[in-house]
């Protein structure tokens, strides 16, 4: 009787300890998880999304556009195809 008495009171002293913690924490993550949207993998922006974000805003002619794009997305597919080899 004696060691089912301890072993209650371990029991209880885990679920009156353990409840407690494991609730903050997850009340801890729930919150941190709304206060801030969730960002993409990548937060910085491509060389393409800098260079049509020029053209909008009209620093480069589109003939230059049209080239720089051109030289981006070869210089892209050359290096996708050198990883993959």
């Amino acid at each position: 009787m004696d060691n089912l008495s301890q072993l209650a009171n371990f029991g209880l002293t885990l679920v009156g300890f353990g409840l407690p913690v494991i609730t903050i924490y997850l009340l801890y993550r729930l919150v941190r998880n709304t206060e801030r949207p969730s960002s993409p993998s990548n937060p910085w922006p491509t060389a393409i999304e800098l260079l049509e974000d020029r053209f909008a805003r009209g620093e480069v002619s589109e003939d230059e556009y049209r080239e720089r794009k051109r030289i981006l997305i070869e210089e892209d597919l050359d290096r996708r195809a050198t990883l993959g080899s």
